[in-house]
């Protein structure tokens, strides 16, 4: 038989601790079971607390859905494989923009009686869906110009209402497009008359307008 008390040691890996995200497909992490030493892993199962710390009342996943943090708290089941060495999550949806997210992992070994992790670890990142937006100030709309020597405008990644304060991922770049209204042609280099639109990109990198 192989003796094992040491409790098992979980970590999260996706999303990164004190990130901002756009979207995200699943929550991800590593499991070991402490300084056991044998030929095989005596990992049970892994399960996750998910809190949004921005709502209030502070909410939890529930398994199917958010609710009120319950006393103790609720651990969904993440992996349920005696082999486990990584683990993940992916059957949470209404994550909302501009809220903090707090991810706490706690694994389970096979002895018997089970060893349970005592010493929790949590990671928290910041989710963003919200596009940014930007907006043409030079040329003004609908005037006639002579000449143009320069195109600028504005762009902003806003915090959501309701937001934690540093909620928005930020403005990473922008991208134009300039248009012929009256030939229904891009950019030539020589047109006269264009429609200029503007597009944002943030740090998330996959949020455009």
């Amino acid at each position: 038989f192989y003796y094992d008390d040491e409790e098992t040691d979980t970590d999260v890996t996706s999303p990164a601790n004190n990130g901002l995200v756009s979207s995200v497909s699943k929550i991800a992490g590593t499991a070991e079971d402490g300084g056991f030493t044998g030929r095989f892993s005596t990992m049970s199962i892994v399960k996750a607390h998910i809190r949004d710390v921005t709502a209030s009342p502070q909410q939890e996943w529930q398994g199917t859905g958010w609710g009120a943090v319950s006393d103790p708290p609720t651990f969904v089941t993440a992996t349920d494989t005696p082999t486990v060495k990584q683990w993940e999550y992916d059957k949470v949806t209404g994550w909302l923009s501009g809220h903090r997210y707090e991810i706490t992992p706690k694994g389970y070994d096979r002895a018997t009686p089970g060893n349970i992790e005592v010493n929790l670890s949590t990671r928290s990142f910041i989710y963003d869906s919200e596009a940014p937006v930007s907006v043409v100030e030079n040329p003004t709309e609908n005037d006639y110009f002579r000449s143009v020597t320069s195109l600028s405008g504005t762009s902003q990644d806003q915090p959501q209402p309701g937001a934690v304060s540093w909620s928005s991922a930020g403005v990473q770049s922008v991208y134009i497009r300039l248009k012929d209204d009256t030939a229904g042609k891009y950019w030539s280099g020589s047109d006269r008359k264009r429609v200029v639109e503007g597009k944002s990109v943030d740090l998330g990198g996959r949020r455009i307008i």
